[in-house]
């Protein structure tokens, strides 16, 4: 039979043993844990690693295509104003420039052909011209067409411009272009000067308020344009 101090020393040793047990299964679940977390946070990391370069990835393409539109739209705008100044020069001529007139009565054929050749005439209204009865009245004629024609052209290139590259521009430049557009189209197709306008002091007054109505929206653009700048500038 154990004594006392036997069965002491068995439940010791099973107490350290059970200890023991209990160290190693603490100390192996503390590593588990600790890799788990560790594996968890590597995982974790290179995930929001990914995401914030996927971001980053994102804003850089954004404001490459910003870029890209800004930069286009510098481009186009000059073009832009060009088109519109050609416009506004082609009304100035259609609506104020004068044709010198020329009595071709004592004149020959060839006389007359060379002026026309010094003016840069086609070889159609030269042939136009020289056939004519009256040929100075022809040739008079031919000019102020010539001269509607221009302005026509000149419009609808600039309209052509606006249309397809529209979508590089401000909203409120783009409705000011619009504007200056649908103006000197309606100067062409409500006013024919040779036929409808004299030198009176009335139509002189309605032909300049056509050139200040233009003028107005030409500076608009103007201004909005140099506003643009400046606050492109700014950023």
């Amino acid at each position: 039979m154990w004594d006392w101090n036997t069965v002491l020393r068995i439940i010791a040793e099973i107490f350290a043993i059970v200890g023991l047990l209990i160290g190693i299964f603490v100390f192996w679940g503390k590593r588990k844990i600790e890799s788990y977390f560790a594996k968890e946070l590597k995982d974790h990391e290179a995930k929001l690693a990914k995401e914030l370069q996927d971001t980053k990835y994102e804003i850089d393409t954004l404001f490459d295509k910003v870029s890209m539109v800004q930069k286009k739209e510098f481009e186009v705008l000059p073009i832009a104003w060009d088109n519109l100044y050609e416009a506004y020069r082609c009304m100035e001529v259609y609506l104020f420039s004068g044709i010198e007139l020329y009595n071709f009565t004592d004149w020959n054929s060839s006389q007359v052909e060379k002026f026309l050749r010094d003016k840069q005439c086609s070889e159609s209204a030269i042939a136009e011209i020289l056939k004519s009865g009256n040929k100075g009245a022809k040739y008079v004629s031919m000019q102020e067409e010539i001269k509607k024609v221009n302005f026509h052209n000149s419009i609808y290139k600039f309209n052509d411009y606006i249309n397809r590259n529209k979508i590089f521009m401000k909203a409120d430049i783009q409705i000011a272009f619009v504007e200056a557009i649908s103006f000197f189209t309606k100067v062409l197709s409500t006013l024919k000067k040779s036929d409808n306008f004299s030198d009176t002091g009335d139509s002189i007054t309605d032909l300049n308020n056509f050139k200040n109505e233009v003028k107005a929206i030409m500076d608009k653009i103007e201004f909005l344009v140099q506003k643009k700048l400046q606050f492109e500038k700014a950023l």
